[in-house]
């Protein structure tokens, strides 16, 4: 079975690694199942854990629109 390399991660690509993961499977199971090499599965965890460290610091982080400073 051929895999995707160079291949886009959709949103259900995402949605199934997380998915997995979160079931304890093995970075290597993934890659099986999702068709991707450990290496791409591990990268794209890297990415996704990224977003969601900075999507949170947004979240944490106060904006102070309009404000003057004299």
């Amino acid at each position: 079975m051929p895999l995707k390399s160079n291949t886009k991660w959709t949103e259900e690509d995402d949605r199934r690694l997380l998915q997995l993961r979160s079931a304890g499977k093995s970075t290597r199971s993934i890659g099986l199942a999702l068709r991707r090499s450990s290496s791409a599965i591990e990268g794209r965890l890297g990415v996704l854990k990224a977003r969601a460290r900075d999507k949170k610091r947004e979240q944490l982080t106060p904006v102070n629109r309009g404000a003057v400073i004299d």
